[in-house]
């Protein structure tokens, strides 16, 4: 249902921008076809002489007079405005009602302020270059998110998780991913971050930048019952809380 949505309003956007640009074509700027076929010739013959060294500056040439006219259309513009408009709706929409995963019922209990060990991973997070590291399997059997803008909340309070090691995974550009975790689960928590800061269990935020941190409980190895926690994310905050 979600991705039908998705998809209509994807086509309704298609069919708004064609539209736009008749109208400015017709109307306003009959001008922009003389550029967009000048754009089309030169890239073309730039193709077709790419082999030879006279193609590079035919492509160029194209390439160039392409970016400049869509730059300086009208329909680019008011696209990209309606497109800004959107996100921002739609990052404030997310900052007043977040995300919520709350996956099925479990006991809580209150625990006491516990210790938590933190160290830096042996990579760092680059913009470029090959980075290798070990690859290891996981079954995502939990959790899975990959998200863009906003706010994301996983709520474990309620929530039987099975013994063993149990997995969460977050992806997401900019915003708060915030977990709650019931009390008797140990934790491990393994994040990378561009820019941002990280809360964990009854620690006060810390700053993190262009790096990748590992938190756990201390009886996170012995313990039987315990959970994963796998994010990414550009820039914002992770919290991490007991429940």
């Amino acid at each position: 249902m979600g991705f039908k949505m998705k998809s209509e309003a994807i086509s309704r956007i298609l069919v708004f921008t064609v539209l736009l640009l008749l109208i400015e074509i017709t109307f306003f700027n009959g001008g922009l076809l003389i550029s967009i076929g000048a754009a089309a010739l030169c890239i073309y013959f730039g193709v077709k002489r790419l082999h030879k060294k006279s193609g590079v500056p035919f492509l160029l040439l194209g390439l160039l007079i392409g970016i400049s006219t869509i730059l300086n259309m009208f329909t680019f513009k008011l696209i990209l405005l309606i497109m800004l408009g959107l996100f921002i709706n739609k990052f404030w929409q997310t900052k007043k009602r977040p995300a919520t995963f709350e996956p099925e019922s479990a006991e809580q209990r209150n625990g006491n302020p516990e210790q938590i060990q933190r160290k830096s991973l042996f990579f760092k997070n680059s913009f470029s270059g090959n980075d290798q590291s070990t690859r290891q399997v996981y079954e995502w059997e939990d959790i899975n998110i990959q998200s863009g803008f906003g706010d994301i909340v996983i709520d474990l309070s309620n929530t039987v998780l099975p013994s063993g090691e149990n997995f969460i995974s977050v992806r997401n550009i900019a915003g708060t991913i915030r977990v709650l975790v019931p009390y008797e689960m140990e934790v491990m928590v393994i994040h990378s971050v561009i820019y941002g800061s990280v809360s964990i269990l009854d620690n006060q935020d810390q700053r993190a930048f262009n790096e990748t941190v590992q938190y756990h409980t201390a009886l996170y190895d012995e313990s039987s019952h315990k959970i994963k926690i796998l994010t990414a994310t550009v820039a914002g905050k992770l919290e991490v809380k007991r429940i």
